[in-house]
């Protein structure tokens, strides 16, 4: 078979007929060439089998499926098949730069000690453009996972020996990364380069219907209470609902289990050191900042609770607290007037926050 490739990129396909010629050209106009690109055909039903029997490069392996296995099963067939130092994971509807492969190669040659390497991404397809940056460092990354999903499955670039030992969890049809993530935190390091490797195609198919977005929001659970668990942080019925909303779509009768669930969180990690203090304090400084601006403007509990959160002084506190301050100035000066130990609370913050 001949030399073996130092990357194989791995790519799942159901019925992708739409994207998919864009998503195959951006991997074989890549810089760099030493690639195998395994296209799993997981059972399309559409014209995938014909556009992928299009391309004639010898770097292209084609496996199908007789059935559809789902993402989980399919990539792990695709890993026992791959001969690559590092999987390089791509999705059948994004784009990957014509950079990607060789900063991540180059990067995690020059870093044994990471295990996993992402990138920012752009989103494209709808009306606006964006640009997700995922936090850069592994303390920050390790820690941010406690909330929510920080590594851009379609831009990991992976130590194939991690996905040999510790494969996708094949019962879970959605959010497999996550899991996966949950799974490694503690046993390699991650890393984010912090430039757009990966454009991220947002479109009408990924309006999910309920079903799929209660499965989602499941195994997003999942994940996110495997984390915890490691650092001891044990959470009541009513705490595990509010993550389910967490951070987005919370309202005042949360803000009791944030306000817990946040101490908890500190409190195990002084015990456990499962992530850098000042990582976490970051995260928890960020998160409340999401919660605060997306909050109906007369949920008063939620803007209690952040106040009177006893948060460092670092300069993220200090820039989140003066914006929140001239956000919510009327309620914070009015509806909460009569509540004197959160107006000394204001009060101190506007003194000392400038």
């Amino acid at each position: 078979m001949g030399k073996k490739p130092e990357i194989s990129v791995l790519m799942s396909v159901y019925n992708g007929e739409k994207y998919l010629k864009a998503c195959i050209d951006s991997i074989l106009d890549q810089t760099f060439k030493d690639f195998e690109f395994i296209i799993i055909n997981d059972a399309s039903t559409d014209q995938t089998s014909k556009i992928i029997q299009f391309y004639t490069d010898s770097r292209i392996v084609i496996i199908n499926n007789d059935k559809n296995l789902k993402l989980g099963a399919a990539l792990n067939r695709g890993v026992k098949k791959a001969r690559g130092k590092y999987i390089a994971r791509m999705d059948a509807d994004d784009i990957s730069h014509p950079e990607r492969l060789k900063t991540q190669y180059e990067f995690m040659e020059k870093n044994p000690n990471i295990g996993v390497c992402g990138s920012w991404v752009r989103t494209f397809g709808r009306k606006f453009k964006t640009i997700c940056r995922n936090p850069v460092f592994y303390e920050d990354i390790k820690a941010s996972l406690l909330f929510y999903n920080s590594m851009a499955h379609p831009s990991v670039f992976i130590r194939k020996e991690l996905l040999l030992k510790y494969p996708y969890n094949e019962n879970f049809a959605r959010v497999q990364d996550y899991n996966l993530w949950a799974e490694l935190a503690d046993k390699t390091e991650f890393h984010n380069i912090p430039r757009v490797l990966l454009d991220f195609r947002l479109h009408c198919e990924q309006e999910r219907k309920k079903h799929i977005s209660t499965e989602i929001t499941e195994n997003t659970l999942t994940a996110k209470l495997s984390l915890l668990s490691s650092m001891g942080v044990v959470l009541s019925k009513d705490e595990k609902e509010m993550l389910k909303k967490f951070p987005e779509n919370l309202d005042s009768e949360d803000s009791g289990n944030v306000k817990n669930f946040f101490r908890k969180v500190i409190l195990e990690n002084n015990k456990t050191k499962f992530c850098a203090e000042k990582s976490l304090y970051q995260l928890i400084c960020d998160t409340w900042l999401k919660i605060i601006l997306k909050a109906h403007p007369e949920n008063a509990g939620l803007i209690r609770e952040f106040l009177l959160f006893p948060l460092p002084l670092c300069s993220k506190a200090k820039s989140i607290y003066k914006m929140i301050l001239l956000k919510y100035s009327d309620i914070i000066f009015h509806t909460l007037r009569k509540q004197q130990k959160i107006l000394k609370c204001v009060s101190f913050y506007c003194k000392h926050r400038e």
